[in-house]
């Protein structure tokens, strides 16, 4: 994703064009693994700080967590992703519809509360 000023710079209506081509394509598991990565690079704009790299994304969500976003929606999408992009689950319509789904939520989550001022971390 493209940074502007130490932001990340998600463009939904781009994410959703790149969905819609993937499902096209029948690349259901790629699509799932979008979703998740938006999620992720959302919450590094919203929280103002990077995903370290010694750091899986379940260890930085658990930061997330602390930081305010709702465990219930967190974990299942967590869950979810590491499922799917690990083998352990299909990669179906209808994950993808709820992997969708849960990315939304979280996007609407994060925008209902106020953005973190604090620096970004630069690990």
């Amino acid at each position: 994703m493209p940074r502007a000023r130490g932001r990340v710079l998600v463009n939904m209506k781009q994410v959703e064009k790149n969905l819609d081509l993937l499902k096209e394509g029948n690349r259901i598991r790629e699509a799932i693994c979008l979703c998740y990565g938006t999620f992720i690079n959302l919450a590094e704009d919203h929280f103002g700080k990077d995903r370290p790299r010694h750091k899986t994304y379940r260890e930085f969500v658990m930061d997330l967590v602390k930081d305010g976003l709702d465990p219930s929606l967190v974990y299942p999408f967590t869950t979810l992703y590491e499922e799917v992009r690990f083998g352990l689950r299909e990669g179906t319509q209808s994950v993808f519809m709820d992997a969708h789904k849960m990315m939304k939520r979280l996007e609407e989550e994060m925008r209902s509360k106020p953005r973190s001022r604090r620096q970004r971390a630069t690990a």
